[in-house]
């Protein structure tokens, strides 16, 4: 598959029509995309636990007072899972950059006690659980108008109004969220 084909670093956007409740109404960011399969992770949709919390329940030491880094549900895989992104400009050892988007990837506990321990501001959000595509799965439900596709920036996943994110990047592709179908499928 060639560059032109990945869907890695843009966002997946579901319709109004979306039959799957768990992905109403979410924002995706694809973090890979080949022949084999995809994955992503939701970028709107928090939890109800902060980071401090987080460290608790992992066990984690930290001197951090921080409450700047959110906890979002990233997906119905392996939520017991966390996935940090944080821009790109921040270095973390075991980060792997997201090509398509000025952001990285990191699964490493030591790197989220580090974030939690820089006194700098810092762009960063844990996701707990990923999405997950089989082959062919994501082109067939594209092509069945259950997602838009989207090329926004890193400000998109650093937004903290998650309410508004779905609307907005709707809005931000010169869609009408009005003219959109309430109904998946084929024309």
């Amino acid at each position: 598959m060639n560059k032109t084909e990945s869907l890695i670093g843009s966002f997946l956007i579901a319709m109004p029509s979306m039959p799957d409740l768990r992905f109403k109404q979410s924002v995706i960011l694809i973090t890979s995309f080949s022949k084999e399969g995809a994955t992503g992770i939701i970028i709107n949709k928090p939890f109800e636990i902060n980071i401090k919390e987080v460290l608790k329940n992992m066990k984690l030491e930290t001197n951090s007072n921080r409450n700047d880094i959110s906890v979002l549900n990233g997906g119905p895989v392996e939520m017991d899972k966390g996935f940090i992104i944080h821009n790109s400009e921040l270095q973390l050892t075991g980060s792997t950059k997201i090509e398509g988007i000025n952001c990285s990837l990191n699964t490493t506990k030591e790197s989220l006690a580090l974030l939690c321990d820089k006194e700098d501001e810092i762009k960063a959000n844990l996701y707990l659980g990923y999405c997950g595509w089989s082959p062919g799965q994501l082109d067939k439900e594209i092509k069945s108008n259950d997602w838009l596709n989207y090329n926004g920036n890193d400000e998109v996943i650093f937004n903290k109004d998650y309410n508004l994110i779905w609307k907005k990047s709707i809005e931000d592709m010169g869609l009408n969220l009005s003219f959109l179908s309430e109904k998946s499928g084929l024309a």
